[in-house]
């Protein structure tokens, strides 16, 4: 579920409907502000609520919301959300499908943008249930196309079980950053009785060491926690080490700072490494980027910092695939080739719409032909009564 409500939507004669809680329509870009600010959030939870945004936010609309100006309101709506999160493979997977789907109104098929837009988010919504083994369409590999059947993301309950796998009993793990996936991995090997012992640093500044120690610590595994500064010096001790990335490019992927040195330190003392990231931690086209708010976000270091002392921000890092042996996938094992053959996608998707600012939006509903000046947003001429809202809910169970 997401964290927060965006709208109340319910079904009648299987039309979808909705109710503003606040009497207005919220803009995507307001309901994904948060979310895109959320810089300790783990990616899965990050595109499941904005699914959630997305979806809520398509069925406001009905069938007078033409495809230029959804378009436009989308690359809108998602354009502080793609800056500060799109370095993610995850998330910019899930911003593809939707201009894909949006691509299939604009080409003339017989479909709304509302439909288009709404269908593809509720198919990232359902990928991440653990249960879809009942639905087949939803269970199966997805083709990369837009609104086509198969799960979205890969399943972090499937990657966890064939990362435990790999392990031996009574193993010594040095783990690098967080990740669901390498949480659940831990987790799985600890019930499995192979008693794994970690070392992890600190994680600065989101403390992510931290937040593995917590999440771990009901499960009593043994867990030692080190300043970052120490963690290389700590590569002696382990049986392999486990680096967390949730963005994988052509050359080289994006890991917590301090990943290069460690994966030194593992080659020149023979300790085994191996990258866990799940297959929709691929960049579409393979491109690789360190997102650049990071690098002039003052408050991760020293806000008020004097002058003339230069602050380096950023806590990720690019470590070269040449450095890194292999992966560990929801697959299991595997070396880079092997998981850009099965998994890699060739090109990002067009942008929708130029990015305009919100005046050039305005007008070009303005000039839409035929379009209302709510532009296809629906509207209730007057809210029901507390008394007539219960009523239409309960006839809608009564015939669901």
């Amino acid at each position: 579920m997401p964290s927060r409500r965006f709208t109340y939507l319910w079904v009648q004669d299987g039309i979808p409907a909705r109710r503003f809680l606040d009497e207005r329509s919220a803009p995507l870009e307001e309901r994904l502000a948060a979310l895109a600010r959320d810089e300790g959030r783990a990616v899965e939870a990050l595109v499941l609520d904005a699914a959630h945004a997305v979806f809520g936010w398509a069925l406001e609309h009905d069938a007078a919301w033409q495809a230029p100006i959804a378009g436009a309101e989308f690359e809108l709506g998602v354009e502080e959300f793609e800056a500060r999160q799109g370095w993610r493979g995850m998330t910019a997977i899930f911003l593809d499908s939707l201009r894909l789907a949006w691509g299939r109104c604009a080409q003339g098929a017989s479909l709304l943008p509302r439909s288009a837009l709404s269908e593809e988010a509720g198919m990232w919504i359902w990928s991440q249930r653990e249960d879809l083994e009942s639905w087949p369409d939803l269970a199966g590999a997805w083709n990369g196309e837009a609104l086509a059947a198969g799960r979205r993301s890969a399943s972090r309950a499937e990657h966890g079980r064939a990362a435990a796998a790999e392990l031996e009993n009574d193993e010594t793990i040095l783990v690098h950053g967080f990740s669901e996936a390498l949480a659940r991995a831990l987790e799985e090997a600890q019930r499995a009785g192979k008693r794994p012992r970690i070392l992890c640093g600190e994680g600065l500044p989101l403390l992510e060491g931290r937040r593995l120690a917590r999440r771990l610590a009901p499960l009593e595994l043994p867990i030692t926690l080190a300043y970052d500064a120490q963690i290389a010096d700590l590569v002696l001790e382990a049986d392999r080490v486990w680096i967390a990335s949730e963005a994988v490019g052509a050359r080289a992927l994006v890991a917590q700072a301090g990943a290069r040195r460690i994966a030194r330190e593992a080659l020149e003392h023979d300790v085994p490494l191996q990258v866990l990231a799940s297959s929709d931690a691929l960049l579409p086209g393979g491109r690789l980027e360190l997102p650049e708010w990071m690098a002039h976000e003052r408050s991760l270091l020293w806000v008020e910092a004097p002058r003339t002392v230069e602050l380096r921000t950023s806590f990720l890092e690019e470590l070269p695939l040449e450095d890194v042996p292999g992966f560990l996938t929801e697959a299991g094992a595997e070396n880079a080739e092997e998981l850009f053959l099965r998994a890699l996608r060739l090109e990002r998707a067009p942008l929708c719409a130029p990015r305009s600012e919100p005046h050039a939006v305005a007008a070009l509903r303005e000039s839409a032909p035929g379009t209302a000046p709510e532009h296809g947003v629906l509207r209730p001429s007057a809210r029901a009564a507390a008394h007539t809202r219960h009523d239409e809910d309960q006839r809608t169970h009564s015939t669901s």
